[in-house]
C-alpha cells in the first residue's frame, strides 16, 4: 500500500515487505518496485467481466480446485485447495 499526500503528491507512508530486518526473508526489498504476479488484484476485474456477461451470479459455485495449463500448475499460498 501507498499512501500520498494529494495536496504535495508526497509518499506519507508504504507498507513493504513483513519485516524489513530480515534477512532470512529477504526483509530489506522495497515491495512497490519489486516485479511480481498480478495474483489475487485481478479477481475483481475478472469476477465483475463475469458478472456483466450474466455467466456468473452470486450463487455460482466457483471451485478451489489443482488444475493445469500445459507444463503451469498454479497453487494457492498455503499450497492447499478447498
Amino acid at each position: 500500500m501507498v499512501s500520498l499526500d494529494t495536496v504535495t503528491r508526497d509518499v506519507v507512508a508504504m507498507v513493504g515487505s513483513q519485516d524489513y530486518f530480515n534477512k532470512d526473508i529477504d526483509g530489506e526489498v522495497n515491495i512497490m518496485t519489486s516485479l511480481k504476479q498480478p495474483g489475487s488484484s485481478m479477481k475483481p476485474i475478472i469476477y465483475a467481466r463475469a458478472f456483466e456477461k450474466n455467466s456468473l451470479s452470486t450463487d455460482t459455485p466457483i471451485f478451489d480446485v489443482e488444475m493445469s495449463f500445459g507444463t503451469y500448475k498454479p497453487k494457492n499460498f498455503d499450497g492447499e485447495f478447498l
